[in-house]
């Protein structure tokens, strides 16, 4: 896996935006929005995604293929480890070439 730079709530924001148009469907501003904070047993950063209910299902596909464990969210909530993100950012920039 590609090492980034601790990525930032904009760039995890443009690399949904990229992969869930390469699935065909368009974000508008404010569909999706990413917050950070740290975990409080690890000191980690996770990434939590909220995603409006008319495109939940295109940004859980596109989450599921980088989370490294079985969870799903029924309601458009998702939060993300570093090393997810670090993959999105990957699937995303390959998905630019």
């Amino acid at each position: 896996m590609e090492a980034f730079a601790p990525a930032g709530t904009a760039d995890i924001c443009r690399a949904l935006e990229r992969l869930t148009q390469a699935k065909g469907v368009h974000l508008e501003p404010g569909d999706v929005v990413v917050k950070n904070a740290a975990s409080r047993q690890t000191g980690k950063m996770m990434y939590v995604v909220v995603a409006i209910a008319s495109i939940e299902r295109a940004v859980g596909n596109v989450l599921a293929s980088v989370m490294m464990r079985l969870s799903s969210s029924g309601i458009g909530i998702w939060a993300l480890r570093q090393e997810e993100v670090d993959q999105l950012l990957v699937n995303a920039k390959a998905a630019g070439n």
